[in-house]
């Protein structure tokens, strides 16, 4: 299991600017678009895919914010098909994002991000953080013929204390809320060296 709370410094460095949220993100998610279950919103970027270089995600101010920073993309079996499960614990001083990314024809025709709800995925049991999800992705926007996702992907950005309000109301790391305070925190830690924290992905059985 990789797990982590924390970043090397010179690793991951965040940038600590934020601008208020303006992005017309769904809270809670559509019923079609769900994917990530435990997430407290939605919001839509306007590609099909979430290119790192310059970051998409940035450029779309996915949930209002143009300081996110990459952390990890998923393209091996595990980050793709139409469900699965994958534990990530919370950071301190960070929110943390999970983008969906559909195959060519789908509906939406565009990637899909997730602000995560940590309160909702602690499973008291393992003291894990597991999250699972299933595809947003269908060929007609029915819900009925669904069809593959192609990737995940994870982002983080420092939250500012003193700008929590900047999310609409969105739970944060910063004040408390996400995950709450009465949710205890794991005790395991691991720093990766690259930067990557906290997370496991397992193939949901049908």
């Amino acid at each position: 299991m990789w797990k982590g709370k924390s970043l090397i410094g010179a690793v991951l460095i965040l940038a600590v600017s934020s601008f208020g949220a303006n992005a017309e993100y769904m809270s809670p998610c559509d019923e079609l678009y769900v994917g990530v279950d435990q997430n407290h919103a939605c919001d839509m970027g306007s590609t099909n895919n979430d290119k790192l270089n310059p970051l998409q995600v940035n450029i779309d101010e996915m949930f209002g914010y143009t300081d996110w920073e990459f952390l990890y993309k998923d393209e091996s079996s595990s980050g793709k098909g139409q469900s699965g499960t994958f534990t990530f614990d919370p950071m301190d001083g960070y929110d943390i994002m999970v983008v969906l990314k559909g195959g060519g024809g789908a509906t939406p025709d565009v990637y899909v991000g997730y602000w995560l709800d940590f309160g909702a995925a602690f499973d008291e049991e393992s003291g894990d953080y597991i999250f699972t999800w299933d595809t947003p992705f269908s060929k007609d926007g029915d819900g009925q013929q669904m069809m593959d996702v192609s990737h995940i992907s994870f982002y983080a950005r420092m939250c500012d204390e003193d700008e929590v309000s900047a999310t609409k109301g969105l739970p944060s790391n910063c004040d408390g809320t996400n995950p709450p305070s009465e949710v205890p925190e794991p005790t395991s830690l691991l720093i990766l060296a690259s930067g990557l924290l906290g997370l496991r992905f397992a193939r949901r059985r049908a």
